[in-house]
């Protein structure tokens, strides 16, 4: 495919059609040692053919497209040019959640990124996991979000998962910075956003707190145990990793190992994202059979 579009220095903006263009910066991404011929003419194609981000629930194939291809370009610019390349050319195209990823990856200046998250909070106020994500951001730049974090878990009944990852790496950070070590105040925060959501948002958001509970040094084995044994449901595909990371193998049995394995194995739906988190969990089972 790339051979086919990048031809004898003949790649334009105007003859290119914008699909194939995607699949070459793709491919470039992909590409071990792309030659710096084909990266500088798919830079300076995308330069010209990307459109602007469209930050919507709902989009049309070519609105799709455009998305696509801004990141397919952002990516090949961080890995094969440079991150400030990346992070310009989101700005250029409003992608402004990209920009915020770029930045952090930057290294930018804390004000700045946040800068950036205002702009993609206002591209879509109705996406409840941005102000989260903000919240977050805030506390890597020791900030006490900690307030702020509760406030905003108190005021929904319906919290969504990838918020609620959120909102728990804000609190727990805010809580480690001012030295908290009370774990029962741990606990009754992680009570409260177990208790704001629902359904698989739900599951989701208490396996996380799980698996931040293990990393503050408890042992949840048995609660991982149990809940894995009475799921009547697939694990949602960003909960899987927590799932598996929380369970502490050097404090169970060969028995209690072999079952929490078995049963993850039995509800993990398996997805391009879940794919690499089922194979360890096959690897980790047979060292007990």
């Amino acid at each position: 495919m790339l051979a086919a579009i990048v031809f004898a220095g003949n790649l334009t903006a105007q003859t290119v059609d914008k699909a194939d263009l995607l699949a070459a910066t793709e491919a470039l991404v992909r590409e071990e040692r792309p030659s710096l011929h084909e990266i500088a003419a798919v830079v300076e194609a995308t330069e010209a053919q990307a459109g602007t981000w469209t930050d919507a629930p709902v989009r049309t194939y070519e609105q799709q497209l455009d998305n696509d291809l801004i990141a397919a370009a952002c990516r090949l610019r961080a890995d094969r040019v440079s991150i400030p390349t990346a992070l310009d050319f989101a700005k250029d195209h409003e992608a402004w959640g990209l920009a915020v990823d770029f930045a952090i990856r930057g290294k930018r200046p804390w004000p700045e990124v946040l800068g950036y998250v205002d702009s993609w909070i206002a591209s879509d106020p109705s996406a409840t996991d941005r102000p989260a994500r903000k919240l977050l951001i805030r506390s890597w730049a020791d900030e006490d979000v900690r307030a702020d974090v509760e406030t905003m878990v108190a005021g929904t009944n319906a919290l969504a998962a990838r918020a609620g990852e959120y909102l728990i790496g804000a609190w727990v950070e805010s809580a480690e910075d001012a030295g908290v070590t009370d774990v029962a105040a741990y606990e009754t925060f992680f009570d409260s956003l177990i208790n704001s959501s629902t359904g698989r948002d739900q599951l989701a958001i208490r396996i996380h707190t799980l698996l931040r509970r293990s990393q503050l040094g408890r042992n949840v084995n048995a609660e991982l145990l149990t809940l894995v044994e009475g799921l009547q449901e697939n694990v949602p595909s960003r909960a899987v990793q927590p799932l598996y990371y929380a369970f502490q193998p050097g404090l169970a049995t060969n028995e209690e190992q072999l079952a929490f394995y078995d049963g993850l194995l039995r509800t993990i739906e398996l997805t391009e994202a879940s794919a690499k988190t089922i194979r360890k969990i096959q690897d980790q089972k047979l060292k007990f059979e």
